[in-house]
């Protein structure tokens, strides 16, 4: 058995909502895609279900099309997300050109079109040590696990990356470890050899990172609800699930406790020619569909186009 895989069983042992699942059929009408995709989607917990079932209960043509999108796709055996379909069809392709409204980042091999709205998101370079330290404060450097996983990052510290920050933030009132929260995006581009394949290893770094959070913060356990790896792609996501946090939403309004906070966070890899993208989010909320930044989310992924080289 190979370390990689060993890792990958040791994570599933310790995380049992973990599992992996392909849809491997065609689902010609929205039951059929409805009914396969929770027969193979057993991993899906009680509130992700409701939240299904809310949006079922709330069906308009944009769903429609997402069956209809998700239905190719199990065919294709690509990359499968019900809550967000259009990352199965992410391919790195050539510069499109002509997009309306597009923003081309000539460093990072991506291209938005349309441009996500400045009113919901605030878009800066940054790097992953700036941004950990606005979500950690000195527990990145004093706690000592978090400190030990920041290691595992230090490498790449000071790269730059793209960062797409949500504008409504969470204080965290009685945590030791974490001090803030905001729906975000990073993006990071890794340039490679020709033949590297750096897909399962950002999976594996994200791994060691779920470790790290387990012996630090012994309130938050994380939920793997999607985990893909197909050819030179990537894809997870799940949810950090906490018991007992105090949250501050806005200064004109006390903190308040809340038995189950969620914290719902998605990687994707994908390598092209001479690089490897990699797209993380988080998305703090109560309840995922009902939170304002869900939709936003979703159609950030919607205008994300990955270009094979350099944009000119």
């Amino acid at each position: 058995m190979s370390a990689e895989i060993k890792q990958i069983l040791d994570l599933l042992l310790a995380h049992p909502g973990a599992v992996v699942a392909f849809l491997g059929t065609i689902c010609a009408s929205y039951g059929g895609v409805l009914a396969a995709g929770w027969r193979a989607a057993s991993y899906l917990n009680k509130r992700e279900i409701e939240d299904c079932r809310r949006q079922i209960g709330n069906l308009t043509s944009g769903h429609q099309r997402d069956l209809d999108r998700l239905a190719k796709q199990a065919d294709a055996g690509a990359l499968i997300d019900e809550q967000f379909p259009s990352i199965g069809e992410l391919e790195p392709t050539d510069v499109p050109i002509g997009l309306p409204n597009a923003e081309y980042h000539r460093d990072f091999n991506v291209v938005l079109a349309p441009t996500p709205p400045a009113k919901l998101w605030v878009f800066e370079k940054s790097t992953l040590k700036e941004i950990f330290s606005t979500w950690f404060g000195s527990s990145l450097t004093d706690d000592p696990h978090l400190s030990a996983g920041y290691k595992l990052i230090s490498g790449e510290q000071e790269a730059s990356c793209l960062l797409w920050r949500g504008k409504s933030e969470v204080i965290i009132e009685d945590n030791p470890v974490m001090k803030q929260m905001y729906p975000f995006i990073i993006v990071r581009s890794i340039p490679h050899e020709a033949g590297a394949d750096r897909t399962t290893g950002e999976l594996l770094n994200f791994f060691d990172w779920l470790r790290m959070w387990d012996e630090a913060m012994p309130n938050a356990k994380f939920e793997i609800l999607k985990m893909h790896r197909i050819q030179n792609k990537a894809y997870l996501r799940g949810y950090f699930r906490f018991t007992g946090l105090t949250i501050g939403e806005s200064p004109m309004k006390p903190a308040r406790k809340y038995d189950e906070y969620f914290l719902m966070r998605q990687v994707f890899v994908a390598r092209s020619d001479l690089s490897t993208t990699i797209v993380a989010t988080g998305l703090p909320n109560h309840e995922l569909v009902t939170d304002p930044y869900y939709q936003p989310l979703k159609e950030w992924w919607e205008a994300l186009r990955l270009v094979k080289t350099r944009v000119s």
